[in-house]
């Protein structure tokens, strides 16, 4: 997250109240702003746990 500059608040938002879609096996979470995007890639656990596996931020075009 430090490299894309982001903050824990805004990955948890994206998490909580982004689009949600499958990837290969796991969940996307998808937030679009001014000019750019962040996804949050995360999965559940089989004791009902989330897990975030990854933290992407890219320009729109």
């Amino acid at each position: 997250m430090e490299q894309y500059h982001l903050t824990e608040n805004q990955v948890m938002d994206v998490f909580r109240n982004g689009y949600v879609d499958d990837w290969e096996g796991m969940k996307v979470s998808t937030k679009k702003y001014f000019g750019y995007e962040i996804r949050v890639f995360w999965n559940r656990t089989k004791k009902g746990k989330y897990n975030i596996i990854s933290v992407l931020k890219r320009k729109r075009r």
